[in-house]
């Protein structure tokens, strides 16, 4: 057999040399998949913001103010809703101001703490809503869905046709939907106004640890109210 001629200078390429090239690109791939994830990554963090935002804005539900039968006062809220509740009353969206009867604490009981309820009615009384046009509705309630409850009760014995409800940001959700689910047999129609906190609005809920807190926490109490009424 005749030698094989290579050019001068030039290494003839073994069998084994061949298959060096798919290797290295295969390695090559490992090193730039990390690299896609850190590209990802970053564009997340620039856009987390506007993304943050948009998750909040869509969460919050804050309907139309229009005039209604009555303006409620939920429980859990003493710092904001029954301030909310006499401002509305003074702009003349409804003539009455339901407050919810909370289950008292044991403190309360006996003396040493004023109960949530006489707290909230006292906050619309010094607000100047006359006491004619407060009523306290329900017996022991402690949640959101025992509210629910109260109202609708409330709502077919009076024939209402709507009520007001102002709650916090993140609660208006989960809010607006057991209410809705509630007083549908009433017909009642349901309207829910959204307060921003000072430490906690839609533009900068995820700054501080309260916001996440209360983000998350509504997120899954929603989905437990769904799953469970």
């Amino acid at each position: 057999m005749p030698a094989l001629i290579t050019e001068p200078g030039r290494k003839q390429c073994s069998h084994s040399e061949s298959h060096t090239t798919p290797g290295r690109l295969h390695r090559c791939r490992w090193l730039i998949r990390p690299g896609y994830l850190f590209l990802i990554v970053a564009l997340l963090w620039m856009v987390r913001a506007d993304f943050l935002t948009w998750c909040a804005q869509t969460w919050i539900v804050n309907d139309k103010l229009e005039k209604a039968d009555a303006i409620v006062v939920l429980g859990g809220g003493l710092q904001q809703r029954p301030f909310e509740a006499a401002r509305l009353y003074h702009l003349g969206f409804a003539p009455r101001v339901l407050i919810v009867k909370v289950r008292r604490n044991p403190t309360d009981t006996v003396g040493i703490t004023k109960g949530e309820t006489e707290s909230m009615t006292e906050v619309v009384l010094r607000q100047g809503v006359p006491a004619n046009a407060i009523s306290v509705i329900g017996e022991s309630v402690s949640n959101t869905s025992d509210e629910s409850l109260a109202v609708a009760r409330w709502a077919k014995s009076s024939s209402a046709k709507s009520v007001i409800i102002p709650t916090d940001l993140f609660h208006s959700r989960r809010a607006k939907w057991i209410f809705t689910k509630r007083l549908k047999t009433t017909a009642t129609n349901v309207r829910v106004v959204a307060l921003s906190a000072s430490e906690c609005d839609s533009l900068s809920w995820w700054k501080t640890e309260g916001g996440v807190l209360n983000f998350q926490n509504e997120v899954l109490k929603f989905i437990y109210y769904v799953l469970k009424y």
